[in-house]
C-alpha cells in the first residue's frame, strides 16, 4: 500500500466514529464549493468601481474550463479508480458521485475551489481573499474523509487549478508586453 492510500485509511477511518465529523465531511464534500461560490462573487461584488465581477466572470469561466478540461484529459490518461471501488470492503464512503465512478485523479472539486482561491489571491490579494482558503482545505479534506477521493487527487486538483491560474495570468502579462 503507498502513501497516498495510508493517508486515505487515516482520515476515511473516522467515518462512523462521530456524528458531528460525518455530517462536517457530507457538508464539506458535497456542498461547500456552492458556498464558496457564493461568497467569491460577494467578494468581487464588493470591489466599489464592480472591477471585481468584471474580472470573476472575464476569469474564472476560462481559468475553469481550461483546468476542468486538463482534469478530463489526466483522468482519461490515468484513470485511477476512486478509492470505494478499488478498496470496496476497505474505504467507508459516506456518498457516491452520480456521474464520476470513472476517475478520482485528479479532484475536480478540489481544482475549481482552487481555481477561485487562486483566481482572488491574484485579483484582490485581501484577508478576505485569504478567507477562503479554510473553506477549500475544508472541501479537499471532506473529500478524502467521505472515501471519494485520495489526498494526492485533491493535490492534483489544486496543481490543475494553479498551472490553468498561471497560465491565463501569463497570457494575460504577455499580452500586455506585446501590445505596448
Amino acid at each position: 500500500m503507498n502513501i497516498d492510500q495510508k493517508l486515505f485509511f487515516k482520515i476515511n477511518g473516522l467515518v462512523g466514529k462521530s456524528r458531528f465529523l460525518d455530517v462536517f465531511g457530507r457538508i464539506g464534500a458535497k456542498h461547500v464549493v456552492f458556498f464558496i461560490f457564493i461568497a467569491s462573487l460577494i467578494l468581487a461584488w464588493s470591489l466599489e468601481d464592480m472591477s471585481g465581477v468584471y474580472y470573476f466572470f472575464i476569469f474564472f469561466v476560462p481559468i475553469w474550463f481550461l483546468a476542468f478540461i486538463s482534469n478530463v484529459l489526466i483522468g482519461l490518461a490515468i484513470r485511477r479508480p476512486r478509492p470505494y471501488v478499488t478498496f470496496p470492503n476497505k474505504a467507508k464512503p459516506l456518498f457516491r458521485p452520480k456521474f464520476e465512478n470513472w476517475k478520482s485523479f485528479p479532484s475536480d472539486h478540489a481544482m475549481t475551489v482552487f481555481v477561485m482561491f487562486f483566481m482572488f489571491i491574484w485579483i484582490m490579494p485581501t484577508v478576505w481573499a485569504w478567507a477562503l482558503l479554510p473553506f477549500v482545505l475544508w472541501v479537499c479534506w471532506s473529500r478524502v474523509f467521505c472515501g471519494v477521493h485520495y489526498l494526492g487527487d485533491t493535490i492534483g486538483g489544486m496543481i490543475v487549478a494553479l498551472i490553468s491560474v498561471l497560465f491565463v495570468f501569463i497570457q494575460l502579462i504577455a499580452s500586455i508586453f506585446i501590445t505596448n
